[in-house]
């Protein structure tokens, strides 16, 4: 016997929802044109989305990420961004697509790691073992020749500062 003001439950996706369900999907954010958001407060708020991060709130630094990707949709840190947070929110066959834009970007520096130790991961979780597994490879060589460069580079310290 349903309770009194009750809403029939009906099928869809998969899951029992009711008529007047709340919509999961992800949020458009749909601003006037006037609005725009300057170098710096995308500078503060990709240091927030990266602290909600830290702290493992995924959900809040996703957010942040899909708001900073309709005002920047070609900056390499917030494609990061954007994939590392649906990742870590158990959507990464999305987190895939967005990397997957970044393929032929020229991306330098931290980013260039970041990118091919994430899509690893990110392949890693969806099954794509050899691609993890090249990606993977890829960022230990980034590692090592970073690692290296930092020691011949220490060397000609220690050697200046003896001459």
């Amino acid at each position: 016997m349903r309770a009194v003001g009750s809403i029939p439950p009906c099928v869809g996706n998969g899951i029992i929802m009711h008529s007047k369900c709340i919509d999961f999907s992800p949020p458009r954010v749909s601003l006037p044109p006037s609005v725009r958001v300057d170098k710096s407060q995308r500078e503060f708020l990709l240091v927030l989305a990266y602290l909600y991060i830290r702290y493992g709130k995924y959900d809040e630094a996703l957010i942040l990420h899909r708001g900073l990707y309709e005002f920047f949709r070609d900056d390499v840190e917030v494609l990061l961004g954007l994939s590392f947070s649906l990742h870590f929110t158990n959507r990464s066959t999305e987190a895939m697509q967005y990397l997957e834009k970044l393929d032929g970007v020229e991306i330098e520096g931290r980013c260039q790691k970041l990118f091919f130790l994430l899509r690893s991961h990110v392949a890693w979780s969806l099954g794509k073992d050899s691609e993890a597994r090249n990606d993977l490879i890829h960022y230990l060589w980034l590692e090592e020749s970073e690692v290296r460069k930092h020691e011949a580079n220490t060397g000609k310290e220690v050697e200046e500062y003896l001459l």
